[in-house]
C-alpha cells in the first residue's frame, strides 16, 4: 500500500501559494485582476502581494518587511 505524507508548501520570500492566488481570482473583480497582471508584468511583487492581501484578507508572510535590495 502506498503511504502518503502531508506535504507543506515550501515557504520563501515572495512566495504566494496557489491557494491564495486561486482565492484572489475567485474574489477579485475584473479591475483587480488587471491590476494584479500589471504588477506581475512590472515585477512589482510588493504591490501584487498587497493587492492579494487586500482582496483575500489573507496575511502573507514577510510582505511588510523591506526588501534588502531596495536599500542598495
Amino acid at each position: 500500500m502506498i503511504s502518503f505524507k502531508l506535504l507543506h508548501e515550501l515557504a520563501y520570500d515572495g512566495n504566494v501559494g496557489i491557494h491564495e492566488l486561486m482565492l484572489f481570482y475567485k474574489l477579485a473583480d475584473d479591475e483587480e485582476k488587471e491590476e494584479l497582471d500589471r504588477f506581475f508584468s512590472e515585477t512589482d511583487i510588493k504591490g501584487a502581494l498587497t493587492l492579494i492581501e487586500d482582496v483575500t484578507g489573507v496575511r502573507l508572510i514577510n510582505n511588510d518587511e523591506e526588501d534588502e535590495e531596495d536599500d542598495r
